[in-house]
């Protein structure tokens, strides 16, 4: 039981620093755009993951390899 949990609990983490990762990439591709909707709506994205996962911004984008 706890190792199915250990796994499911991996794979969810997996699943959000893809999701943060890509995110991030379209945060890039919006401003280059001028679309400042997007960018806005895309941050607001990064900051209710950020709250729910208790991390700090740099914390998650660096956890899912957006920045270095």
């Amino acid at each position: 039981m706890a190792i199915t949990l250990a796994r499911r609990q991996h794979e969810d983490r997996m699943l959000l620093l893809k999701q943060v990762r890509e995110d991030w990439w379209q945060v890039h591709r919006a401003v280059r755009s001028n679309r400042p909707e997007a960018v806005i709506w895309r941050l607001q994205r990064l900051e209710r993951t950020r709250c729910m996962h208790a991390l700090t911004l740099p914390e998650l984008l660096v956890a899912s390899g957006s920045i270095r």
